[in-house]
């Protein structure tokens, strides 16, 4: 199989999980209180990401201790109360709705990232982000039945914080392998 083949396989397969996540998550809420569902994801994916991790850095999974700080904001703000507002955003409205708003991370990452980083924009990428904005704001028009004040608020909560710790993420993933980050985060998340 070709590389550009290869990656588009992956890419779709990416697509494919997490879009399901919207519709899965609102039919295991049914059944599964939302922090529980939450716990049981991280708690596995923890536990797997980091034997994983172990043996593919050949056993250096340590983080300095002065970064310890940062991993446990990542792992309480973005991985735990980020996705907690996820799970609670789609229980109180639509999953649907709730993919719509979450749709609009890269904007809100790319906006903190100005704000905070101080990275550099062009006009062309300040124009994708506004087509981004409206389109999404085009397509939630008007929430419909079953979409509640709070599911919208929670929902953009977790937009919110996941963006704001995704900075952070990104200073931890320049001194350490995602994987390792990721693990330890969805560890303290758990």
């Amino acid at each position: 199989m070709s590389k550009s083949w290869q990656s588009t396989l992956l890419c779709t397969l990416v697509i494919v999980i997490w879009g399901s996540l919207y519709i899965s998550g609102r039919l295991v809420l049914q059944y599964i209180p939302a922090l529980l569902v939450l716990f049981i994801r991280y708690a596995l994916s923890s536990v797997i990401l980091l034997r994983v991790g172990y043996h593919t850095l050949h056993g250096h999974i340590a983080i300095a201790r002065k970064d310890w700080g940062e991993l446990f904001f990542v792992g309480l703000v973005g991985y735990y109360l980020s996705n907690a507002a996820l799970f609670l955003g789609i229980q109180y409205s639509s999953a649907s709705f709730a993919s719509l708003i979450n749709s609009l991370t890269p904007v809100v990452i790319s906006g903190l990232a100005i704000a905070l980083l101080g990275e550099k924009v062009t006009k062309l990428q300040m124009g994708s982000l506004l087509v981004a904005v409206l389109g999404a704001g085009i397509i939630i028009g008007k929430p419909t039945a079953g979409v509640t004040t709070a599911g919208m608020l929670i929902s953009v909560f977790a937009l919110f914080s996941w963006a704001y710790a995704t900075i952070h993420l990104k200073k931890l993933t320049a001194k350490y392998d995602p994987l390792l980050v990721t693990g330890y985060g969805m560890a303290i998340a758990a």
